[in-house]
């Protein structure tokens, strides 16, 4: 994942005396991207299946950090992931440039804090210095409170799937 120096520094913010840095993941991180991956499913469970937790194993994680074509970045407070994001461009060799935002996740200790809106604005960064030209992410109708941050950002126009164009202005 390509992303520029000025993305992974100037997403740096303090937080209740606790440094919050948002940042690429590295292979390091995958063990603990793996817990998040279940936290996030858990809290999903009744919607998505006890299995569900099943879908990110270790290997896809890995696999996702170090693809050209996925980008996954976490948050950090003291070194101890709170959060991560992850996309990637949908079917690159066709030619087409839309990103697919799939998760967005922070602990419920870390919500609020503004780590969710930094892990998307750096996330954005990612996909579009990947080459993205569109932005795209599929949000359950009744998680009103996923729609109404994504809209913060610009998504909307879709009942499930929501999307914007790269080149918009997303607000502080």
């Amino acid at each position: 994942m390509a992303i520029s120096e000025g993305a992974r520094t100037r997403h740096l913010f303090a937080f209740r005396q606790a440094a919050v840095a948002v940042r690429p993941a590295t292979a390091s991180d995958a063990a603990a991207i793996c817990d998040l991956a279940r936290a996030f499913h858990a809290e999903h469970i009744e919607r998505w299946g006890p299995d569900s937790a099943k879908q990110w194993p270790l290997k896809q994680i890995r696999s996702a950090i170090s693809s050209r074509d996925a980008c996954v970045v976490v948050a950090a407070i003291g070194g101890k992931l709170v959060g991560f994001a992850n996309g990637a461009i949908l079917d690159p060799e066709a030619g087409l440039r839309i990103g697919r935002i799939d998760t967005v996740f922070v602990l419920p200790g870390q919500r609020g804090s503004r780590v969710a809106e930094d892990l998307m604005t750096v996330l954005m960064d990612a996909l579009a210095e990947c080459g993205a030209d569109s932005l795209e992410l599929i949000v359950a109708t009744q998680n009103t409170r996923a729609q109404a941050f994504f809209a913060k950002f610009g998504f909307g126009d879709g009942d499930r799937v929501m999307s914007v164009d790269v080149d918009l202005e997303v607000p502080a």
